[in-house]
């Protein structure tokens, strides 16, 4: 359901994997050319969801990322993997801020350059 343009998806939209079952993958948001580009939310079967931004249909840019485990990440992503400035907190309490690079937990300490570079 949602907006399309030449055949495609395009625009804002909605697509779920099987439209009668409520526990299926889904997004909603925003399609450019059939892919999710922009600001969209996706839902796994599980129930982890991932709410932000999308490029050529990956995780791209600012984007929170909530597990059913309770665990959560708040930061900067490349090519659908956590890659830059960002937050993770654990169920126990522990939390990690600072770099992340290809989904690891690098550096707690960053300047203010640094960030700029990150956020650019």
């Amino acid at each position: 359901m949602g907006e399309f343009r030449s055949g495609m998806k395009h625009g804002k939209g909605k697509r779920r994997k099987r439209a009668t079952a409520p526990n299926c993958k889904q997004y909603e948001g925003e399609y450019a050319l059939d892919k999710k580009s922009g600001l969209g939310v996706f839902t796994w079967e599980s129930g982890n969801m991932y709410g932000g931004c999308y490029k050529e249909d990956e995780r791209h840019g600012y984007g929170e990322m909530y597990w059913t485990d309770g665990s959560c990440y708040k930061g900067y992503w490349q090519n659908g993997i956590q890659h830059g400035l960002g937050t993770m907190s654990f169920p126990d309490g522990r939390i990690k801020e600072g770099i992340f690079e290809n989904n690891i937990y690098k550096s707690p300490n960053i300047d203010e350059n640094q960030q700029k570079q990150l956020k650019a």
